[in-house]
């Protein structure tokens, strides 16, 4: 497990993210976001407790038992996502892509999740310096640069490493799920 505070270097699996290269010619984002969420699985469980009524941040926090405004964060990511969308008095209602996903069967739900976290512009590129580089461990500094510069200098100093923490934290979550995911048929 990843610490907040992280090390120096991060050693990430290129054989496991390798299996997901057919989901980098999916989608194509053009958006600076760079996730406060750090928890991607939770992401991908919010589609599914919509299903269960869950329709405001509030009662997403309640559901998965953590502080509102960290609530917060999992519906902003959902959302940057193109899974959520916000509606009238602060409800929240599934895009024609969440319901997409939490109407597919489980394999193929993770695909097009998936195929749509690995073309988030800042998690690109970290994944694509992974998969090319040549060491065992990922420099820590690399991955601040690359974020910083996928994020066009949004972030700096004490937040910068948080996110950086997060995209780490979900390459993660990609690299453990790789093997579950069914790939979308091409159009």
């Amino acid at each position: 497990m990843l610490s907040r505070t992280g090390g120096r270097e991060v050693n990430l699996s290129r054989v496991a993210l390798g299996k997901l290269r057919p989901l980098l010619l999916t989608y194509d984002r053009s958006v600076t976001y760079v996730p406060q969420a750090n928890d991607l699985g939770k992401v991908f469980e919010i589609v599914w407790a919509f299903g269960e009524g869950k329709r405001t941040p509030s009662e997403i926090a309640k559901n998965f038992a953590i502080d509102p405004r960290q609530g917060l964060y999992y519906v902003e990511a959902a959302t940057e996502l193109g899974f959520l969308q916000r509606v009238e008095n602060g409800q929240l209602s599934l895009t024609k892509e969440g319901q997409q996903v939490r109407d597919s069967p489980e394999p193929a739900a993770l695909g097009l999740f998936v195929g749509r976290v690995v073309c988030l512009p800042s998690l690109r590129t970290c994944l694509d310096f992974v998969l090319a580089f040549q060491g065992d461990k990922v420099p820590r500094t690399e991955l601040n640069r690359l974020v910083t510069t996928a994020c066009q200098g949004r972030y700096k100093r004490t937040t910068l490493p948080r996110r950086t923490d997060s995209i780490v934290s979900w390459l993660r979550w990609l690299e453990n799920s790789a093997e579950f995911v069914r790939f979308p048929a091409s159009p």
